[in-house]
């Protein structure tokens, strides 16, 4: 059942929610908004895999995360009208599996930027 979860008494629970919004509900019940938004993400996503705009393995890895879990969120978006969440920590908004793909893609990005990418342009310099 819709809101429902098992079990009642444990830390980390399975909890089924609903989400027709993007990250944590925001803009929920938008279909179209969402819908386009994702799209866009996605073509860019995409095109900076396809063109090889970066050609680290870690960066390619965070692109496949990402776009992995854009599709399958927007697969059952397109299917449901909405994104189906289940895990619940409870201090923390219920999510599911796409959307963790999604964030430790953008976690491996991030490192590389903030820290890969420095290295590589102060070795190009000496």
């Amino acid at each position: 059942m819709l809101g429902e979860s098992f079990p009642r008494d444990w830390p980390v629970r399975f909890t089924y929610v609903q989400n027709t919004g993007i990250a944590f509900g925001v803009k929920a019940n938008q279909f179209v908004l969402v819908f386009l938004t994702l799209a866009v993400v996605l073509l860019l996503l995409f095109a900076a895999l396809r063109y090889h705009l970066f050609q680290t393995r870690l960066v390619r890895i965070g692109l496949a995360l990402m776009i992995g879990g854009a599709v399958g969120n927007l697969m059952d978006r397109v299917r449901l009208g909405y994104v189906t969440d289940f895990i619940d920590f409870q201090v923390w908004p219920v999510f599911n599996i796409a959307d963790s793909a999604v964030v430790v893609g953008v976690g491996l990005l991030s490192y590389f930027f903030l820290f890969q990418s420095e290295k590589g342009r102060q070795s190009q310099k000496q």
